[in-house]
C-alpha cells in the first residue's frame, strides 16, 4: 500500500536530573530516564487517518480487517483540508489505528488483545475498538498488552512527550524553561486561540522545536498512552494546547485528561515508535 508521507524524528535517550521543570512528576518522578525512541513530527493528517482507515476497514482484508467505534472518523472537527490534523478521535480508536498503520507500513503491531478467558489472547493483534465482548470490557484496548520489543506505531509516554517538546535534555540548544515547544511564547510555534481564528490550522503551519517537531504547543492537543493517574482507566492523558487554548494551555508542562471513549474537535495525536 502506498501511503501519504509521514516522518519520524529520532529523539535520543537521555536521563533528565532532579530539580529541572517537569510536568509529569506525578506519573514519571525525577530523575527519569528516557529511552531513545522515534516520534512523528507532526500531528496525524486527515489525509493519513483517511488512507490507513480505508485499507484497514476494506472488507477484502476478511479476519484481518479492523473496525472503529462509533464510525472514527473526524466529523466533529472544525472545516479544513486533508493537511489539518485530524480531530474526533478517541483514545481507543488512535490506539487501533496505530496497529492498522503498523500493518500497512510492514511494521509489527504493538497493541495486542488481552483479557479473560477465551478474551485473554496475547497473540491476537487488537483489531477493533468497538464493543464487543472480546475487544471491550473486560478486553478493549485500555487493557491491551504492549509488546515493547515491536516495531510498529504506538502513542507516546506523556513522559517521552514532554522530554520531545522541551527540546531533548536540560542544557541543550533550546532552554529547557521555555514555557512552549521551542520557543519563550506561543505566537511563532503554537496555533492557540489568540491566532487560530476559530479552526485548526495545517500542520507544520509554524515553527519546529530545536528536534524538529511541529506543533507540539497547539492546533489540537494530543493522546497520550498514559491514564491520568491511579486505576482510571478510562481518562487518558492529553498534552500540548489546541487551536482553542489559552496560552497558559499550551505550555509544554500542561496536563489534561479526557475520556478514553471520546472524539472531540479539540484532540487530535501523533505516533511514536522504538
Amino acid at each position: 500500500m502506498v501511503l501519504p508521507v509521514y516522518v519520524m524524528k529520532a529523539i535520543p535517550a537521555g536521563t533528565i536530573p532532579a530539580g529541572v521543570p517537569w510536568g509529569v512528576a506525578a506519573n514519571y518522578p525525577l530523575p527519569q530516564t528516557i529511552p531513545a525512541f522515534s516520534l512523528g513530527e507532526t500531528q496525524i493528517s486527515r489525509e493519513l487517518w483517511q488512507a490507513v482507515r480505508g485499507w484497514a476497514t476494506d472488507s477484502a482484508r476478511g479476519a484481518k480487517r479492523y473496525t472503529f467505534a462509533p464510525a472514527g472518523d473526524d466529523r466533529t472537527g472544525p472545516a479544513g483540508t486533508d493537511q489539518h490534523p485530524v480531530t474526533g478521535i478517541s483514545w481507543r480508536d488512535a490506539v487501533v489505528w496505530c496497529n492498522a498503520y503498523s500493518e500497512a507500513a510492514g511494521k509489527q503491531p504493538v497493541y495486542y488483545r488481552a483479557g479473560a478467558g477465551d478474551c485473554n489472547d496475547s497473540a491476537a493483534v487488537l483489531r477493533s475498538s468497538e464493543g464487543s465482548r472480546c475487544d471491550y470490557g473486560t478486553g478493549n484496548a485500555e487493557q491491551a498488552v504492549l509488546d515493547t520489543a515491536a516495531g510498529g506505531f504506538r502513542l507516546p509516554t506523556e513522559a517521552e512527550w514532554e522530554y520531545a517538546a522541551r527540546g531533548g535534555l536540560p542544557g541543550g540548544t533550546t532552554p529547557w524553561t521555555w514555557l512552549y515547544a521551542g520557543s519563550g511564547t506561543p505566537g511563532g510555534v503554537a496555533v492557540y486561540a489568540g491566532n487560530s481564528g476559530g479552526e485548526t490550522a495545517p500542520v507544520k503551519s509554524k515553527a519546529a522545536n530545536s528536534l524538529g517537531l511541529y506543533d507540539m504547543s497547539g492546533n489540537v492537543a494530543e493522546w497520550c498512552q498514559d491514564i491520568i493517574h491511579g486505576d482510571w482507566s478510562a481518562y487518558r492523558v492529553t498534552r500540548g494546547g489546541s487551536w482553542n487554548s489559552v496560552s497558559a494551555s499550551c505550555s509544554v508542562a500542561a496536563r489534561r485528561s479526557c475520556g478514553s471513549g471520546n472524539g472531540t474537535d479539540y484532540v487530535g495525536f501523533r505516533v511514536a515508535s522504538r
